[in-house]
């Protein structure tokens, strides 16, 4: 059995270069939405679907590296 994943695909423009340098360079963000039992019903998946793509459109960065690294920055390391 294979597992089944919603993921979303979208161009976003680069954040690397200034408009004066010309046109910015488009990258393409491939973001996991999850995993299809985590959805009760597909609109669900769609609503958060809708929410990674405002995240892309706005940060120009994959929204699940920025919660790996908001998450990573939350740990304390224990002594």
């Amino acid at each position: 059995m294979t597992k089944k994943t919603y993921v979303i695909q979208r161009r976003v423009a680069s954040s690397d270069r200034n408009v004066s340098e010309g046109r910015k360079p488009s990258s393409v963000l491939k973001v996991k939405v999850g995993n299809v039992f985590d959805f009760p019903n597909i609109d669900e998946t769609r609503q958060a679907a809708r929410q990674l793509v405002q995240t892309m459109l706005a940060t120009k960065r994959n929204p699940n590296k920025i919660k790996r690294e908001t998450d990573a920055s939350e740990l304390k390391m224990r002594l």
